[in-house]
């Protein structure tokens, strides 16, 4: 158990005993006189807030990942609403400089050869993927 565990742990056991004139030991031993195996359930309750903490924890950075990536995606509006012109304006504004250097660059990278043609759809995926190749 790390250390901050420990002190939630410490924590929690001060404010559940914190309304009793027993101390904990006393009321351990009450509680184990009662045939409840105290240590065992102290065991199951860390081991069950370790996980509600740990499924929070994961749930929000799984939240900030979605919002993060759809912050990213839409950098260039709803791309599969737009004609084949609108996403070759975009595509030049981004080749341009007009989001950023490191579009652009990701862009040359991505960029085809002069003259050749590209499908809207080639179009909608290379803007997809260079949105999401770097910071913006």
């Amino acid at each position: 158990m790390s250390t901050n565990q420990e002190k939630v742990a410490k924590a929690l056991n001060a404010i559940l005993a914190d309304d009793s004139d027993l101390s904990l030991d006393e009321i351990k031993a009450e509680l184990a006189s009662d045939g409840i195996d105290v240590e065992r359930f102290l065991t199951r309750f860390s081991t069950t807030m370790r996980k509600g903490c740990q499924a929070q924890i994961k749930r929000y950075a799984e939240q900030s990942a979605d919002a993060k990536r759809s912050k990213r995606t839409s950098l260039f509006g709803e791309l599969a609403a737009k004609g084949l012109s609108e996403l070759i304006a975009i595509r030049d504004k981004v080749l341009n400089g007009e989001y950023g250097p490191g579009l652009a660059n990701a862009a040359r990278c991505r960029d085809r050869e002069e003259g050749t043609e590209v499908s809207a759809s080639e179009l909608r995926s290379w803007l997809e993927d260079i949105s999401t190749s770097t910071e913006q």
